[in-house]
Formats: structure tokens, sequence, C-alpha cells
């Protein structure tokens, strides 16, 4: 039966090594190691299996209690050494929590293919024992998860994405359904001339493919009103397109030409002219696709 330490304290500094090179710090050495198979709770078959030793060798552990000193062996010196390590990392991974740093050592892991830490040691040797070690340090050294942080980085990310909001120079932070909103109340039509100038395409041109006559365009350009529901689809659709078309050609002036030519896979129309209808929107979806993937040259 395994019993833990559940309220005792940790007395020792386990972050301060002895010196091993003298019989007295093997002596220390020994102490320390006997407390932390205290505080794990170890049966003595695990404790001499830690430290490398025969199952028959009962007798050294009650030597070790009794005072005496470590051999001077590489071996056991570095066993110990680690699990010195090993404890002071498991203090400072759980400060808050000592009850899980005891039990650490004797909880079934799936790293280990379920096994506990102990009884990975015991299979696979000094090797394990160094392993466990290794990871351990590796999470006390662990940089701090910091949300923020990565939300910063996120935004820029997406900063360096040319999107809608680029296309219509939308620099405020989008949230939710802005665009659905924004298409509902009516692009404003000074943001939809955004777009048009993008393409450096005529008013005419323009006016005919959001739908709108001569008239209409004077006017609005005057009052600075806002665009249909329609035309508003049509604008932001054409500005989501122009905006793929960037990240496929790389910058704004090859889309800008790439938008305004004829091109063989859309039997010489332009994506312009086809963008103006929802399936024609797709054909260009699609033939910007086979651009990104390598299968339209």
């Amino acid at each position: 039966m395994r019993t833990f330490a559940k309220e005792k304290s940790v007395k020792t500094d386990f972050t301060k090594k002895p010196d091993t090179g003298r019989p007295e710090g093997r002596i220390e050495l020994a102490r320390m190691v006997l407390e932390i198979f205290d505080l794990w709770g170890l049966k003595v078959k695990e404790q001499l299996s830690l430290l490398g030793l025969s199952p028959r060798s009962r007798a050294r552990l009650k030597q070790y209690l009794e005072g005496e000193a470590f051999a001077n062996q590489l071996d056991l010196r570095g066993r110990a050494m680690n699990l010195l390590s090993i404890q002071s990392s498991l203090g400072a991974i759980y400060p808050n929590s000592p009850e899980v740093a005891v039990k650490w050592m004797t909880t079934p892991k799936s790293k280990f293919d379920g096994l506990t830490p102990v009884d990975y040691v015991h299979k696979e040797g000094f090797f394990g024992l160094s392993n466990i070690k290794r990871d351990l340090e590796f999470e006390v050294n662990r940089p701090p998860f910091d949300a923020k942080k990565i939300l910063r980085k996120a935004r820029a990310v997406r900063k360096k994405i040319y999107d809608v909001s680029k296309a219509l120079k939308i620099n405020n932070e989008i949230e939710g359904f802005y665009f659905d909103t924004l298409i509902r109340k009516g692009i404003p039509f000074y943001m939809a001339r955004r777009v048009q100038r993008l393409l450096d395409i005529s008013d005419k041109e323009f006016a005919r493919f959001i739908g709108i006559g001569m008239g209409t365009f004077r006017r609005l350009k005057i009052k600075r009103g806002r665009l249909s529901r329609l035309s508003s689809d049509q604008v932001y659709r054409l500005s989501a397109l122009f905006a793929v078309s960037v990240e496929v050609l790389g910058s704004e002036e090859a889309a800008r030409k790439w938008f305004t030519s004829g091109l063989i896979p859309l039997r010489g129309r332009t994506p312009l002219d086809l963008a103006e209808t929802d399936p024609g929107s797709r054909e260009v979806e699609s033939l910007l696709g086979g651009i990104m993937f390598g299968t339209i040259l």
C-alpha cells in the first residue's frame, strides 16, 4: 500500500545541489534523495529501481537512512542529481498544488504509454530518468501563455492579408456581421468609389456594373448618399473577388490588369464582365482557385 505525505511540508531546498565530490556532500545528497522518496510515498522496490540498485539491496537503503554517504559512482550520483532536479521542477510547476507534485511520479501518463514515471524509469533505466528531468525542466522554462500577445500576433497577420476591408479601405476593426449590416443599410457611395478607383474603370462602366443609371450616379456623387441593397451587394462581390485576385496574383496592379483583360479560360471575356452576376462570379472564383493551386497557368 502506497502512502503519500499529504500535509508534509518540503523542508529542503532541492534547487541547491550538494558537492558530490566530497563525502559530506554525498551524505547530504543521500539525505535529500531519501526525503524525496518519502514525499513521493514510494515503495522500497521503487526507491531501489530509481537509484539503479538491485531489489536485494534493501540493506543499502537502511545504511543511507542511518547517515551513510552515497557511493562515489557516476551512475548513482547522476541518478540522484536527476531526482533532485525532478523534485525541484515539480515544485516550480505545481507551486499551489503540492498534492499533485508528490503524486506525479506515481501517476500513469499517456506519454509513457500508460506507465507511471517510476515504472518508465524501471523500464528505460538512466535514460528514462534523464528524459523525465529534461521534459520537466522544459515545462519550467516554457514562456507563460499570453492570450493578449497571441491576439496581437493574429491581428498583425490579418493586417497583412488583402481582404474586402482593404479593398474598401476600412481601417476600423471588423466585427461580427459588419458587412451584412453594411449591405442592408447600403454601402456609402464614397466607399463604393474606392473599388472603382482600384479597378481604374470609367464612371459609365462602374454605374453599369452596380446597376444604376448615370443620373443616379451623379446624384449619389453630389449628395454622398448610399447605394441600394442590390447595388451594395454588387460592390461587395466585386471587392471580394478583387481581394482574392490580389492574394493570388501578388499585387493590386497585377489584379487590376487581370480583372480588365480578356482571358482564354473565360472565352475572351473579362473577369470584371463576368463578376456582374453570381454565376459569373463563381466562374471567376474557380479560375482564381485554379491559378492558386497550379491547375491553370
